[in-house]
């Protein structure tokens, strides 16, 4: 979960995002939004600690998001108190002290000391390169497995999480349903909450899932009553069939 928690150092200030902080609390990125612009507090203070930006959606549209400060991002989640919440805020709070240190790092580095990590992210550099090469070479040869991907996102509509296990069994990956929601888990596409598994926003904006409600009836508690109850499915698009595919083609090799 830690790795989910972006947080920036921008002018020696460390800033997260109302998108990052609507998905890691698994919240709607417009209702975040509407909790900022709601927020009582005088402008001085939203001057200093919220900035009003823009981001391009999947849908090539533009979009509003916020910056924020540490204070900022206080005065946000103090009102969240669902599920979970809790958790999310102390890894939170662990991450902006964990930075905060290293800020307090850089602020007594010599110039010999930023010639050294210069000198080394440029070694992280090229080994990133390096490493993109032997991805690009892998992918050519892979060139089979990619094109049959490439058909199922052609030809298939979003389709369960069970459907699709069927179809990647037929095609060499020897997966059922449970074993599927366990590797989506791995990947970080989705989470267990609940009793339940549910996809982050994030995998939900980039078109690789759906959810999915409809009506059931149920019996009603200590009696033979039948009542309405609305209920989820997770449904995966043929554009996250690809991307699954892909990457449990990645977790094989590697």
């Amino acid at each position: 979960m830690d790795d989910l928690i972006k947080i920036k150092e921008i002018d020696g200030k460390l800033i997260t995002t109302s998108r990052n902080v609507a998905h890691v609390f698994t919240k709607e990125h417009k209702n975040v939004l509407r909790t900022i612009d709601g927020l009582k507090m005088s402008n001085e203070f939203r001057r200093l600690n919220y900035e009003l930006t823009d981001f391009i959606d999947k849908n090539g549209d533009k979009q509003r998001k916020y910056l924020m400060t540490r204070d900022g991002w206080t005065i946000l989640v103090m009102g969240f108190k669902d599920e979970n919440a809790m958790r999310f805020k102390e890894l939170y709070i662990a991450k902006f002290n964990e930075m905060e240190k290293g800020l307090s790092n850089f602020s007594h580095m010599t110039k010999l000391d930023w010639i050294e990590l210069a000198r080394s992210q440029e070694i992280e550099k090229l080994a990133l390169i390096e490493s993109n090469q032997l991805l690009e070479n892998k992918i050519q040869k892979d060139q089979p497995l990619v094109e049959f991907a490439s058909n199922i996102q052609e030809s298939n509509d979003a389709i369960s999480i069970g459907e699709f296990a069927k179809i990647l069994s037929k095609n060499g990956y020897e997966i059922g349903q449970n074993r599927l929601f366990k590797k989506l888990r791995e990947l970080k596409l989705l989470f267990y909450m609940s009793g339940k598994n549910q996809p982050y926003q994030t995998a939900i904006e980039a078109g690789w899932f759906k959810l999915d409600e409809f009506n059931t009836q149920v019996k009603k508690r200590d009696s033979d009553e039948l009542i309405d109850k609305l209920c989820t499915k997770i449904t995966v698009t043929g554009k996250g069939q690809v991307y699954v595919e892909r990457k449990l083609r990645e977790l094989i090799s590697n």
